[in-house]
């Protein structure tokens, strides 16, 4: 036999070696005692791990708008503060778009009643 021929066949065992299947080892009372605790998951590999519990949500508050709003008769001004300056603008009530109503709420300010006068005092 050649040198060639020799290496081909001790390639293919040693190949033939390493492929092959390995006897599993069953310890099932360790999964089912894991599994009962109701924080594990089978992996996709076959094995059973613990699951990490997910931390409960934070409810978080709404922060307060940087837009500032007032309210003069029929016209609503806003300003809010920029890194290149205060920008300001006005609106009229029945020209606001959807937003520009989400800040006048989150203000304070009702657009639908005139703002009420104080009543003279007795």
């Amino acid at each position: 036999m050649t040198k060639f021929t020799i290496t081909v066949l001790a390639c293919a065992l040693f190949a033939g070696a390493a492929f092959a299947k390995q006897p599993e080892k069953k310890d099932d009372s360790a999964e089912k005692s894991a599994a009962s605790t109701g924080d594990t998951v089978q992996t996709p590999f076959g094995k059973v791990s613990k699951q990490k519990q997910a931390p409960a949500p934070v409810s978080r508050s709404k922060a307060p708008s940087m837009v500032k709003v007032k309210i003069e008769g029929d016209q609503v001004h806003f300003s809010r503060k920029t890194p290149f300056g205060a920008q300001s603008w006005t609106r009229k009530k029945s020209e606001l778009s959807a937003s520009e109503k989400d800040l006048v709420k989150e203000a304070g300010h009702s657009l639908d009643a005139a703002p009420a006068k104080a009543a003279p005092k007795p």
